[in-house]
């Protein structure tokens, strides 16, 4: 990986990302106590859940489109989803952490949809009668339909061999006037590659002018750009990001985009370009009565006033420091951060991120001045198995005005734990990518092997007319 420069790998203002389509189109294939088979039950649960990233030119290593490709993966799908680590979705209900709404486009199995899995590995992986296949669910679009404006990368990528690598492509957006946006999608220039796409609205105009002459240049994270504005993220599988209704994102005239791209190669053999990787827009086709935007809080905030780092349990004697010490399994980093912005801030999505050495981290609003009907603290998210590699953001299932407002005043409180041991698979492929054979202490910071603490929150606010 080498040392990378970046900020953040994460986007909050996303509908769905991993390898899914929405689990609201799955099907009621959980009942009865009779044979399992790929055509009677386990076909659907895939299609709907799984074939996003694992279809033929995918991202993916395999596909599971048909029985032929699943059966050698009857054993390992079985596993993955009673752990619950496939399909990817980090948000979990916890004793510590139950927020009071649920998640659009959740991804997760019901227990029973996951017993069909290990019952059906179990029975060695039956095709059944194709002549009686279920129906498959219809296929969500996952593509934004007429797109009023498309942006895409002008400096190719080419790949040679297993390796990850992040880009950040600078991207000119040609709009001569401010122009509200209500929906977005990332279209894979090439799907077998591209990983994770990160969208940033440049709105300082800071990226260095060597970088955009380029095109395209190396990072980790996020842009390294002071000042970007996070504005969509995507995975494959995921479908266009679009606002709750009377929400919108203003892209200002002459807007540059810094679009960073995860890519991962598989040693195919031969070398895998991407010269194609866009985004689309779709205009607002009224003017919006609330502002999108993103709020991103916690390490970033450090040590400006807005944001305190609270004791740790392994500070040096005397001091408050951000410090996860070599070799420790069990660490925990708490930022206590008040929420500046003034007005009623509507917190439709949210989202976490930390780094390798990352394993749980929950977010938790308190309440200066709670109003009626308002829980003086409460939890929004929690991650409670965090993976880098499967970061996204999650949307309230709720109406605006059922939406947590956070006011300035409030305090956001980000708890994140760490593992940095050998215990940690991903402290060790960090290690070993580094040519490092032990845990070192780490620090907060933008390298791959530093950490971070933050919060991520997607703000519906009152557009004053």
């Amino acid at each position: 990986m080498g040392s990378r420069p970046g900020l953040l790998a994460l986007s909050i203002i996303t509908l769905a990302a991993g390898c899914s389509s929405s689990s609201t189109d799955a099907p009621d294939v959980a009942g009865g106590g009779g044979e399992v088979t790929w055509h009677g039950q386990i076909a659907p649960l895939v299609s709907s859940r799984c074939v996003g990233c694992h279809q033929d030119g995918g991202v993916a290593p395999f596909s599971l489109e048909r029985y032929e490709d699943a059966f050698p993966h009857a054993r390992g799908m079985a596993e993955q989803t009673r752990l619950g680590t496939m399909p990817p979705f980090l948000a979990q209900e916890t004793e510590e952490c139950v927020p009071r709404h649920g998640w659009k486009e959740d991804l997760r199995l019901t227990e029973a949809e996951k017993a069909l899995f290990s019952r059906w590995h179990e029975a060695n992986a039956p095709e059944g009668d194709g002549s009686r296949a279920a129906p498959l669910p219809e296929p969500i679009s996952l593509s934004l339909e007429n797109p009023d404006l498309s942006v895409a990368i002008t400096s190719p990528v080419v790949l040679d061999g297993g390796q990850d690598q992040f880009f950040c492509h600078v991207m000119d957006t040609g709009l001569t006037e401010d122009t509200w946006v209500d929906a977005v999608q990332v279209v894979a220039g090439n799907q077998r590659v591209v990983h994770h796409v990160l969208v940033y609205n440049d709105v300082n105009f800071a990226t260095p002018e060597d970088r955009v002459r380029a095109g395209k240049y190396e990072c980790f994270g996020g842009t390294g750009v002071r000042g970007a504005s996070l504005v969509f993220s995507w995975a494959p599988g995921g479908v266009p990001m679009r606002t709750p209704n009377g929400v919108a994102m203003e892209l200002k005239a002459g807007a540059r985009l810094v679009m960073q791209v995860h890519y991962h190669h598989h040693s195919t053999g031969r070398p895998e370009t991407d010269d194609g990787t866009r985004v689309d827009f779709r205009f607002a086709r009224e003017t919006p009565q609330y502002r999108s935007s993103t709020s991103l809080i916690g390490n970033l905030t450090i040590p400006t006033q807005a944001g305190t780092l609270l004791p740790g349990p392994n500070d040096p004697p005397g001091e408050i420091k951000f410090l996860i010490p070599a070799g420790v399994s069990d660490h925990t980093e708490t930022i206590a951060a008040l929420v500046s912005a003034a007005g009623e801030n509507l917190i439709w999505a949210m989202g976490t991120h930390m780094h390798y050495v990352g394993r749980d981290m929950a977010v938790h609003l308190r309440r200066a001045s709670p109003r009626e009907g308002e829980p003086e603290q409460e939890c929004l998210i929690q991650t409670p198995a965090w993976n880098f590699n499967w970061q996204r953001g999650y949307r309230y299932d709720a109406e605006l005005e059922e939406l947590p407002v956070a006011r300035q005043g409030d305090t956001y409180l980000m708890r994140c734990r760490y593992d940095n041991s050998l215990d940690n698979p991903f402290v060790r492929e960090a290690l070993k990518e580094q040519g490092l054979s032990a845990p070192r202490d780490v620090h907060l910071g933008e390298g791959t092997l530093d950490e971070m603490c933050l919060g991520a929150f997607g703000y519906a606010t009152k557009i004053e007319q």
